[in-house]
Formats: C-alpha cells, structure tokens, sequence
C-alpha cells in the first residue's frame, strides 16, 4: 500500500485506486475552500480530495462515497494512521448511502461520454454514459446537502459545463471558477473547477467568465 502527504498526515491508496487525486491535491492545495463542520467526498476513491479538505480545516465529520469496495482497505488505513473516523459507504451516487446531510460536498466524478484515447485509466474512473451518474446525483442532492452549504467539482468543460450542470439544478450560485491543472492555469484539455453555493429555492445565476 502507498501513501502521500496530505497537510502533514499520510493518506494511504493502491496502484489502480487514483483517478487523479494526488495530482488534484498538489494542484489545489493552496485553494482557500469555505470553512464547514461536515464534509462528503464523492467518487471518493481513497479519499484524497475528502481527507485533504478535513484535515486542512480540521474537520471531523467526513463522509466518503464510491461504487468500488476496494477502497475500503486504504481508507481505513488512513483512519487508522490519523485517528480519523471518516465513514465509507459503497454506493453508485446516493443509492446505498445512510448517513447525515453535509455542509460540503467534493467531487471529482466520471465526465467522459465515452472512453478517451490515449489513457490507462479504467472506464468506471472516468466514463459517465448519457450522463447518467450526474442526473441522479444532482437529482437527489436537495437530500444530502444543507442549504447554504458548497458543492466543488473538478470536470471538463467540454463535456459538463456550467450551463449544463444548472439545467440539472436551478438551486446553485457560482462562487469560483477556473481552469488550473498542474499548478498552474490551463486552457487545453478543458478540466475546470467550480464551487456553488447552495440555495433553498431556485437562483438565477448570471453568466461568469472564466477566471
């Protein structure tokens, strides 16, 4: 089992088990998230984006989400190493989940329609048919996520746009958005991230530019 340094604690993971995490981590880790008590990480993987957040503000309460029980082994092991409680639940979105509302939630969820050429990774990493896992995710998201509360989201603008995600849910104002990968800002690949605060009724959300 391999580990990296997250805010000076250990995350531990297996070859096969990062679809980009470590790179997110060492790309965002200056990034000055909104201070919460509750934090879920879906598509969690091994837990990078979940356990980095938690541990930079210190916070306690984490949920971690993902369709594949192989996870379980390394997220248990950071538990362990760091006196950690972050709780894993196996489920495709919020099907199996059980758990409380949280203040933030972060993904870095499937965004391809299809496989792109010239990757190793597997197709449960980064495929979304018909976009089926971000229908049901934003579907259901009124359930899990408390009002006034913050979703982040890495995706690619070519494929899940901003416009896109809002015709999914009306109840989220952009806060920031940008292209950044690899440490610095980039406009070729199309991967961005945006942070939403979320409403309790519908928000009529200007149009932004990317920053």
């Amino acid at each position: 089992m391999d580990s990296v340094m997250l805010n000076f604690n250990n995350v531990y993971w297996k070859r096969g088990l990062n679809g980009g995490g470590i790179n997110w981590v060492r790309d965002y880790q200056n990034y000055d998230f909104p201070k919460v008590n509750s934090i879920m990480e879906m598509c969690s993987g091994p837990g990078f984006m979940g356990f980095h957040i938690a541990m930079k503000y210190g916070i306690k309460d984490i949920h971690l989400i993902d369709i594949y029980e192989p996870n379980r082994e390394c997220i248990e092991e950071t538990n362990k190493q760091n006196n950690l409680d972050a709780k894993f639940y196996v489920s495709d979105t919020f099907d199996n989940y059980d758990g409380p509302k949280v203040d933030f939630i972060c993904s870095n969820p499937p965004h391809f329609p299809h496989k792109p050429k010239h990757t190793n990774h597997n197709p449960r990493i980064l495929v979304d048919e018909d976009y089926s896992f971000h229908k049901k995710f934003f579907r259901d998201l009124d359930k899990y996520l408390n009002v006034g509360g913050y979703l982040f989201l890495l995706e690619n603008i070519n494929y899940v746009s901003p416009d896109f995600i809002y015709s999914l849910c009306d109840r989220l104002e952009l806060k920031h958005q940008q292209f950044y990968r690899n440490g610095r800002k980039w406009n070729n690949d199309g991967v961005y991230s945006a942070i939403f605060k979320y409403h309790a009724d519908s928000f009529k959300n200007p149009k932004t530019n990317l920053i």
